[in-house]
């Protein structure tokens, strides 16, 4: 392969690689159906979605997903697969994403654009170009016109690699996109472009975007990057659209930049023979082979040597494999591989579409991309239209409408006092008693001797054993023995530094969730417990809520405790459980024990409401949870009435999918209401 002086000075100084580090935005036309395959009006659907992330065609039946700002090749494909994410979680599952592009007008696919390394272009500039006189903007614009050139010149491989073919009743081409944009405008060249700024380009696949900047005292029109619109959705990948498209345009781009460009003399010529062999693409038979096949597998070839030489970090061996294996076979090409899968098969292709659909809930369910609580808050903001941005995945830290927030419910506004006191169960009790709230006895154990001294105060009493820091309990409603009892206390001691002793409190537990000050939810806990059929055994009714819970991505333990306890109340694995009757596996329902929930915000007494936010007020929490004991939520609190609502502890965040996983009862927005109490001014 051949470089001009650009590319041997980035071959000299091992900037190769560097050329490819371009930056990406996408706009993806995506169609919404029912399940009988029609579409929907998705501004009747989506009425409040409209932002950086989502806006109409003329059309109504179909939306634009967009990535906002230019980012990387990897973090732009993150983005769209995230957004089609939170489209699909802000539907639900009446409704599914169309695998193609439609045979509408209005649908123009997906809107690629990059821009070049800013950075290189100006040290390119500053030490190797401008000793040739021509200032900068000049220098820059003339290397966005060599690039444009070229793409545009060889835009029938593109096309021909990434066209598929659409569903349709009648004669099937290649591109159903550009089959329409042929026959609209017929696609002749009047003019070509000696400028990148020039209005002729708006008859050419490859398109500089322009954008206006101040000079001086001037206002002078510089190029943005480079657009190219109308390829169409790729129905085998959920996003609707292949990685290894974007790495090719990586690939076209970097060499074309790095080679000599299109001389002056051919340019008319060559880019009126690009444009006939485009139509001659898109109008083809799916089946049919690239035409010129030597001149496309002589640029791969260059392509291929140009990686190799540049050091890529991507290893894209199988993507060159596919792609000579494409231009030589066009049954193994995207559009002749639908005809062959999917054919004109309506059915078939809604079960891809479904296909699609349960992929991306399974990696939403995983936790691919970010952790579900940040994802809970974006799906809400998402359907605000609220523009949101990803700071750390790793972190659980996202940031909606300007404001920071950390695993879904996190703000800056509590000090470090305040979550010290939460991390530390002692403290957040002496922190509550301080206030003038009930809290339970307590008494905290680090190692035997101190047992021994403090064990009278609790020996006949029920009581349940904590980590000082670590959640999760165990609640003994008899007295056990001195024996048992140390016995559990050591196994809290080999993970946390101290053990709390607390006397346990007749009542139910609740956990409260609290955003921006306000109680948005109220749970009641209920413990880890099955319910007979009359025809399984225990065990097998264990082994059926473990699968449900599994489904849930939550735990159903069974181990000692939960042994124990079946024994204590006469009963065996191999036991038939009359229908209907309830078996606890627990005594207590603490955090990630199997334990279950039922939302009793609108249940519970109105006058709970202000006691729970000042209650939060006094510890600080702002934003966090709060476990309290109320023996009965339905009786109107009296300030000075003793054991009415007992405090046991506060935490930082908790995970937002119990507010929704209920046993009983209709899940409250969560999400939407912790974004509105956070965001608000």
């Amino acid at each position: 392969m051949e470089f001009d002086d650009f590319g041997n000075w980035l071959k000299k100084n091992g900037y190769l690689s560097a050329a490819m580090r371009l930056r990406w935005q996408l706009t993806v036309s995506r169609q919404v159906c029912q399940q009988n395959g029609e579409t929907v009006n998705l501004a009747n659907l989506l009425p409040d979605a409209v932002g950086e992330n989502v806006s109409w065609t003329t059309a109504t039946d179909i939306l634009l997903l967009k990535t906002p700002n230019w980012v990387s090749q990897k973090g732009v494909l993150q983005r769209l697969e995230l957004t089609t994410q939170l489209l699909l979680q802000t539907l639900n599952n009446k409704y599914y994403l169309k695998p193609q592009t439609s045979l509408n007008a209005a649908d123009k696919g997906i809107t690629l654009r990059w821009q070049l390394p800013e950075a290189l272009l100006q040290q390119s500039y500053q030490e190797k170009f401008k000793v040739l006189g021509v200032n900068y903007l000049t220098y820059r614009s003339q290397t966005y016109l060599k690039i444009l050139q070229q793409l545009n010149k060889y835009q029938w491989i593109f096309r021909y690699l990434t066209a598929a073919t659409p569903q349709g009743t009648g004669k099937i081409h290649r591109s159903d996109f550009w089959q329409q944009q042929f026959t609209a405008k017929n696609r002749q060249i009047v003019k070509v472009p000696q400028s990148v700024t020039a209005s002729d380009w708006q008859n050419f696949s490859f398109q500089p975007i322009l954008s206006q900047m101040r000079v001086g005292q001037q206002i002078v029109e510089i190029v943005g990057g480079i657009e190219t619109t109308g390829m169409e959705l790729n129905p085998f990948y959920s996003s609707g659209v292949n990685p290894a498209s974007l790495r090719l345009l990586k690939l076209l781009t970097a060499y074309f930049w790095s080679s000599p460009g299109v001389p002056a003399a051919n340019i008319d010529v060559d880019l009126q023979h690009s444009n006939k062999l485009t139509r001659q693409v898109v109008l083809g038979n799916p089946f049919a082979g690239v035409p010129e096949l030597k001149t496309a597998i002589k640029l791969l070839n260059h392509l291929a040597d140009f990686s190799k030489i540049a050091a890529s970090s991507q290893n894209l061996a199988d993507d060159f494999e596919y792609w000579r294996l494409a231009l030589v076979d066009g049954s193994q090409n995207l559009s002749g591989r639908i005809v062959r899968q999917l054919g004109n098969n309506s059915l078939k292709l809604n079960q891809l579409a479904q296909k699609n659909q349960t992929k991306m809930l399974v990696e939403w369910q995983q936790e691919k991309l970010l952790d579900h609580n940040s994802a809970e808050l974006l799906t809400a903001a998402f359907s605000q239209g609220k523009p949101f941005q990803i700071i750390s995945p790793a972190e659980h830290l996202v940031e909606i409408a300007g404001h920071l927030i950390g695993d879904g419910l996190l703000t800056d506004s509590t000090g470090n006092l305040g979550q010290r006191c939460w991390k530390n169960r002692q403290l957040a009790n002496q922190l509550a008693a301080a206030a003038g709230w009930q809290v339970p006895a307590q008494w905290l154990i680090r190692n035997k001797t101190e047992f021994q001294q403090k064990y009278p105060n609790f020996a006949k009493v029920a009581v349940a054993i904590k980590g000082q820091h670590y959640t999760g309990s165990q609640v003994f409603r008899l007295p056990p023995s001195t024996k048992f009892l140390w016995q559990q206390i050591k196994q809290v001691l080999q993970n946390d530094a101290g053990c709390l002793i607390e006397q346990a409190q007749p009542g139910t537990c609740y956990r409260i969730l609290i955003a921006g000050g306000q109680p948005l939810s109220v749970l009641e806990r209920l413990p880890q417990q099955i319910v007979g059929d009359g025809h399984s055994t225990i065990q097998q009714l264990i082994r059926k809520k473990q699968e449900l819970f599994r489904q849930q991505q939550r735990d159903f333990p069974f181990q000692t405790i939960e042994s124990t306890v079946i024994d204590l109340q006469g009963q065996q694995l191999t036991t038939v459980l009359p229908r209907g009757t309830q078996l606890l596996l627990r005594f207590d329902s603490s955090y990630q024990t199997g334990e279950e929930y039922l939302e009793m915000f609108s249940e519970i007494d109105p006058s709970y409401l202000p006691v729970l936010q000042k209650l939060a007020a006094d510890l600080q929490v702002v934003n966090g949870v709060l476990d309290v004991i109320i023996p009965n939520l339905y009786v109107k609190f009296r300030r000075h009435t003793p054991n009415q609502l007992i405090f046991l502890n506060a935490h930082q965040t908790t995970d937002l999918r119990i507010f929704k996983q209920l046993k009983i009862g209709e899940p409250r927005p969560i999400a939407k209401l912790i974004l509105n109490q956070l965001i608000k001014k």
